[in-house]
């Protein structure tokens, strides 16, 4: 069930609806994933106070009576005008703002400084996501099917770790890349094994898969990136 709700409530991150994904999640309060998502959450994008959300609420005014309504529009006026003067001067002072907030996003060497963040969501969405999910998919079919019948399967995954392996990535992000490979290479050999019934070496490699498919997990977690809630345990849901 909480699987369930894990991944509803990731499409609606995706989707920028994060006051339902919030509430979705508090649903299941004793899931510890649940909680370190909202956690995430109130990180990236603070929930409203009350008395911000009160405070957006235009207050009812009471109808000036018509005598003061003459004096009151000359005054009007002269504050209009200070006031576009005002708002002026902002989109200024956001345009020179957004000019050196630009800048921070040059490169140097290798390592983009406050713009890699950006780059691994977008490697995630547009690349990374579909290849992984089609690895988990495959890799949890091989987990419900018998040895005799595996063997088609193990040739299947064999072919997504090579669809992941010519997927160009961030320079930034080759940590998270590389354990991601090395995860994807681990699982596929732990089924290779066990199709040759080698359980132990298995066992050791789906260890060892679950490990690095964890670590980039958390790290990517850290970037922004909302994953599959099955990289996060293979262990558990998977292998």
């Amino acid at each position: 069930m909480s699987q369930e709700i894990l991944l509803e409530a990731r499409e609606l991150i995706k989707h920028k609806r994060i006051d339902e994904a919030r509430k979705l999640l508090r649903t299941i309060p004793l899931d510890s994933t649940a909680q370190k998502w909202l956690a995430k959450l109130d990180e990236v994008a603070p929930e409203k106070s009350l008395t911000e959300r009160v405070g957006e609420i235009e207050p009812l005014r009471k109808p000036k009576p018509i005598a003061d309504v003459i004096y009151i529009e000359d005054t009007n006026r002269w504050e209009m005008f200070r006031q576009i003067g005002a708002y002026l001067s902002f989109l200024l002072a956001g345009f020179v703002l957004g000019l050196l907030v630009s800048n921070l996003e040059l490169s140097v060497g290798d390592v983009s400084i406050g713009g890699c963040d950006s780059q691994m969501k977008n490697w995630w969405d547009d690349e990374a996501e579909a290849v992984i999910v089609e690895f988990l998919d495959t890799a949890e079919t091989a987990g419900a099917t018998s040895r005799g019948s595996l063997s088609p399967i193990v040739l299947e995954l064999r072919g997504i770790q090579r669809d992941f392996e010519r997927l160009d990535y961030p320079d930034c992000g080759q940590t998270e890349r590389d354990l991601l490979n090395d995860g994807i290479s681990f699982g596929v050999d732990g089924y290779n094994s066990f199709l040759g019934n080698q359980e132990f070496l298995a066992d050791v490699q789906f260890e060892d898969a679950t490990e690095k498919l964890t670590e980039a997990y958390d790290l990517l977690f850290d970037r922004g990136v909302f994953a599959d809630i099955r990289l996060s345990n293979p262990d558990a849901y998977i292998w």
